[in-house]
């Protein structure tokens, strides 16, 4: 009877509890920007609307080799679609495939799967790993325009519901769109497209790298770093250039651009600052290891130096 006694007090004691913890979740959100509506929709549960759509919080049952248990799953409306994605916490599930982001401490701890690794990558970016790091969660996963965490055993928290709208913003905001209204660029996916300065611009991931690519045609000049050539260089007079780039074209004409300093200072800077990049025909391709974000912001710039520069000559 003692013992039975316990365990119903126990139980009213987590009810309760439970119901506090929705109860101050309903009083946060009805008092958060952009929320329209919150409130209890069941014992163990609450739905909200913001401006990208219906969110909600709550509880279910669910059994284990661990015993049974009660698990929050707190859903919330993104503001674009994404490609589907899954992030556990490495030791909760078997191995596999995993995309890797290069932070190396989060991808020590996370377990990132997804279809279009690249989109990965760039969704969970810095501001997105910032959201997750001290969340103790069973699973993340973004599945269209929705978010959805899930934590065994969890109580519903503010803090979980500000990490969780934190989480939402970066996946879909992040510096590349940022990046994308600062410019004046188009984000499609994995892309940044549009004009800058009269040059048509493309930022792209490619194999879990960054690409900014600038098109210049008609130059007649193609260059590369001398570690990543795949051609027998031109000879040429400039011996800096000549010990640091190899390059291709009418050696008349290379000779003749390759003594304007206007032209050279940017094709060191890109060709041999950033080895992968190089110079073709069509234009510019500047490339740089893994996704870059805050970084585009002089990287971008150093590509259109070199277009410029290559479209006087």
């Amino acid at each position: 009877m003692a013992v039975a006694f316990v365990a119903v007090a126990a139980g009213f004691f987590i009810r309760k509890r439970q119901a506090d913890a929705f109860e101050r979740i309903i009083k946060w959100l009805k008092n958060t920007r952009h929320v329209h509506d919150a409130r209890r929709s069941g014992p163990q549960s609450v739905e909200f609307v913001l401006e990208e759509g219906p969110g909600s919080a709550r509880l279910t049952s669910y059994a284990s080799a661990r015993g049974d248990g009660l698990r929050l799953i707190v859903e919330v409306p993104l503001s674009r679609s994404l490609p589907e994605m899954t992030l556990t916490p490495k030791g909760l599930v078997g191995g596999g495939e995993d995309v890797l982001t290069g932070d190396k401490k989060f991808d020590k701890k996370w377990l990132l799967r997804a279809g279009r690794p690249d989109a990965a990558r760039l969704a969970f970016g810095p501001s997105a790993r910032s959201a997750l790091s001290d969340l103790k969660l069973t699973e993340v996963k973004v599945v269209g325009a929705v978010l959805r965490l899930t934590q065994d055993d969890g109580v519903p928290s503010v803090p979980l519901m500000v990490a969780a709208f934190r989480l939402a913003r970066a996946l879909t905001g992040g510096a590349w769109r940022r990046l994308a209204e600062e410019l004046g660029l188009v984000m499609e996916g994995e892309v940044l497209t549009g004009f800058i300065e009269d040059r048509e611009v493309r930022i792209q991931l490619w194999g879990g790298n960054t690409r900014v690519v600038v098109r210049v045609p008609g130059h007649g000049l193609t260059a590369c770093h001398k570690d990543h050539a795949k051609f027998r260089g031109v000879p040429i007079d400039n011996p800096v250039v000549s010990s640091l780039i190899a390059v291709k074209g009418d050696p008349a004409l290379l000779n003749e651009m390759l003594t304007d300093e206007a032209l050279v200072g940017p094709l060191l800077e890109v060709v041999h600052g950033h080895p992968g990049s190089q110079v073709d025909p069509t234009g510019v391709t500047l490339h740089v290891e893994g996704v870059a974000t805050e970084d585009l912001r002089e990287l971008v710039p150093k590509a259109l130096r070199l277009a410029h520069a290559l479209a006087r000559d």
